[in-house]
């Protein structure tokens, strides 16, 4: 539930009033014990975007560091009236897609799969969801990196509309745009996963005639 902020006189979450406090500590104190604070509290989201976004474990843990480093450094740029949440995942998003892109001559990883505990169907079942995440992770791993950042940002952290906008600073209109559209790519290279190697090459031939 929203509370007012004495400070700012505007409505904010509970959360972004701790963040804010713990922000402004960093700011003032040498020793940065509120970074580390900030650090235990968004370590875990931050290192699920990460993964999502670049599929390499170690690139993502490399990742992490940069983001909290940039972010040490950055504070001082942090406008205090703004979430803190957004500006760190969007710290976190770019530190991704940076070291992504310096890795891409070695040739692109699908995002990471994430184990699932069987469910009551049984293996068969579960040998069923293992070959659709599969396909989920060859179609992700094929979008752009804007897409794929928005996407997982959207529905594996489960940003809302308004964080979005903050996040890539744009109004919520562009990003139910840009969603869709992601969302429109996302769904073609689902289709290209399915139809697999022998789809892609009927559709080749069909193109060529």
């Amino acid at each position: 539930m929203p509370v007012m902020d004495p400070t700012k006189g505007k409505a904010g979450t509970a959360a972004d009033l701790e963040d804010a406090a713990l922000v402004a500590r960093a700011r003032r104190e040498p020793e940065r014990p509120a970074l580390q604070a900030l650090y235990q509290r968004y370590e875990r989201e931050v290192y699920r975007l990460l993964l999502r976004l670049t599929g390499d474990r170690d690139l993502a843990e490399d990742a992490l560091q940069e983001t909290f480093v940039l972010v040490q450094r950055g504070l001082h740029r942090y406008d205090p009236d703004r979430p803190f949440r957004p500006w760190l995942l969007a710290v976190a998003r770019n530190a991704g897609l940076n070291a992504l892109r310096a890795r891409r001559k070695e040739g692109p990883p699908l995002p990471a799969e994430e184990e699932l505990p069987a469910g009551p169907g049984g293996v068969q079942d579960e040998a069923s969801r293992r070959e659709a995440r599969g396909r989920a992770r060859a179609a992700l791993g094929r979008l752009p990196d804007e897409s794929r950042a928005l996407l997982v940002q959207r529905h594996a952290l489960g940003q809302t509309l308004d964080e979005l906008a903050e996040s890539w600073s744009c109004s919520e209109r562009t990003i139910r745009n840009r969603l869709q559209r992601a969302g429109e790519e996302l769904a073609r290279a689902l289709l290209e996963a399915r139809r697999g190697p022998a789809g892609a090459t009927e559709q080749q031939k069909a193109g060529g005639a």
